[in-house]
């Protein structure tokens, strides 16, 4: 009974939210960045995995926290919605119907950011919670084991940016804190910009902070 008890124990503790996830607005548009690192409890499984996943013909990025095998179902599944609808309907999933979608779906230890653009609203931000909650935030979302630091950044520093680069700056160095203090967040920084003239994605390095790679 005991040592079933503890495997229950260790298989809990393997799903967790350790991770860092950070999007913040700005005057057209959403930055999103993420760390690389994937845990199983204590054991670091893989340093460089891709926690933002954009979405094909649209301008929508999700970011993953929780359990790495349920996001992954989730979004495969919302993929195929996607693909569906374009080939019946040529019609492309709002930033708001793309969260409803995944909110009717979730299961699992999920948590999600959702931030994208479309002409109806503009540039928007979703927080899917575990409990299947949807938040909208109005100017920037946190999620996984280090968004408590890098929330309290952007508390202190968060501004209406004009532009792009502000809050790329602000959104790298929020994940970069909450990396350098949450043992489950590190590797490097991967950051997505979302706005009306299309997606841009950058690399951060960590023995290279103040340098950024573009990815077309």
């Amino acid at each position: 009974m005991l040592s079933l008890l503890l495997l229950m124990l260790s298989l809990a503790s393997a799903v967790d939210l350790g991770t860092t996830i950070v999007a913040v607005k700005f005057r057209d548009g959403v930055v999103i960045g993420a760390d690389t690192r994937t845990s199983v409890s204590n054991y670091v499984s893989h340093r460089y995995a891709h926690k933002l996943v954009e979405l094909e013909d649209h301008n929508i990025v999700i970011g993953r926290s929780g359990s790495a095998a349920d996001t992954q179902l989730l979004i495969e599944k919302l993929k195929c919605q996607l693909q569906n609808r374009i080939f019946r309907y040529d019609e492309r999933l709002t930033v708001k119907q793309a969260i409803q979608y995944l909110r009717k779906h979730l299961q699992g230890q999920v948590s999600l950011v959702v931030a994208g653009y479309d002409n109806d609203n503009g540039a928007q931000i979703y927080n899917l919670a575990l409990s299947g909650a949807i938040l909208p935030e109005f100017r920037y979302a946190v999620s996984g084991s280090g968004s408590t630091i890098a929330l309290g950044y952007l508390d202190e520093n968060f501004k209406d940016f004009d532009d792009d680069q502000q809050a790329i700056e602000l959104c790298q160095n929020a994940v970069q804190l909450a990396m350098n203090r949450d043992g489950s967040s590190g590797g490097l920084i991967r950051i997505c910009v979302v706005s009306s003239k299309g997606r841009r994605r950058l690399t951060v390095y960590p023995d290279k902070p103040t340098s950024q790679t573009n990815e077309l």
